[in-house]
């Protein structure tokens, strides 16, 4: 990424192209930037070419070589629109077959304000709408197992960066907070398929030291790192390092695909993907 330059909003701005928008209240945080946007290469739409490296195709026309080197595990980096080819096939509609798959049975979630919510999970995409009325989100994990698009996403995400690799799926309602502040061990992208986000990130500079069995995520009070932002529209994905603090805010009723991977390296001394939410895989 290119180096930070101040704005006339006393906003240091990071990377290249338009400025993520914020929160009045986000004032003298960083924001982070939206990439210059990225040629997108042309499917059908209704799957993801064989063979096809897609982390290559979101960087274009930027090799992965240069973001391996300067962002992975270093800092967030976004583009606006370069993931808009997954928009052609991942909508709301598709969370009906999702939540009504069988053998095995979803691994279906409902958290709010931070908790997990004991009650029954939707199954099928108007018993989500109802959740969501109730200002809960839903939340999908290893959504890789349902749907072969997502499957093939995993895998092609996998050829640019070997190593474990789940998708999650985040539906979550206007004006909430589905978790708190947190961090996760797997490095993080997000493609955001309907409605907006805000992306709120620290480096963890208090956190990064503990046992990643033993998060403790009340130590975000003690952070001084700068506040960066990044609002996600339909289209634009975002990389947030392994073990950075973030927080979400839903500006409309949103759906975003959460990709997780666990460098190969990692992965081989972790023995597994592990979020540090304490739920296995439960982010954003």
């Amino acid at each position: 990424m290119a180096s930070g330059a101040q704005s006339g909003h006393g906003f240091e701005e990071i990377g290249l192209g338009r400025r993520a928008s914020s929160h009045d209240t986000m004032g003298g945080a960083c924001r982070v930037s939206l990439g210059a946007r990225a040629t997108t290469v042309a499917f059908d739409g209704t799957c993801i070419a064989p063979g096809a490296a897609m982390l290559g195709r979101w960087l274009a026309p930027e090799p992965v070589e240069t973001f391996l080197r300067t962002c992975l595990g270093i800092s967030p980096f976004a583009r606006p629109g370069a993931a808009a080819d997954v928009l052609r096939w991942f909508d709301w509609p598709m969370l009906d077959p999702l939540l009504a798959a069988q053998r095995p049975e979803p691994d279906v979630l409902v958290a709010s304000r931070g908790q997990l919510v004991d009650e029954l999970v939707p199954r099928n995409l108007s018993e989500a709408r109802l959740v969501m009325g109730r200002e809960q989100g839903v939340v999908i994990r290893k959504a890789e197992r349902h749907e072969p698009r997502l499957a093939e996403l995993a895998r092609a995400f996998a050829r640019d960066l070997p190593g474990k690799v789940h998708v999650q799926i985040y539906a979550t309602p206007a004006g909430t907070q589905t978790f708190g502040w947190h961090f996760d061990s797997e490095e993080v992208f997000i493609v955001q398929a309907a409605g907006i986000k805000d992306y709120y990130m620290r480096n963890n500079t208090v956190g990064c030291g503990l046992p990643e069995t033993q998060p403790d995520f009340s130590l975000v009070r003690q952070e001084t790192s700068p506040l960066m932002v990044a609002r996600l529209v339909p289209g634009d994905w975002l990389y947030i390092p392994a073990r950075w603090w973030h927080l979400v805010h839903s500006v409309e009723d949103a759906l975003s695909i959460s990709i997780g991977v666990v460098p190969t390296s990692r992965a081989a001394s972790a023995g597994r993907s592990l979020s540090l939410t304490g739920t296995d895989g439960l982010r954003r």
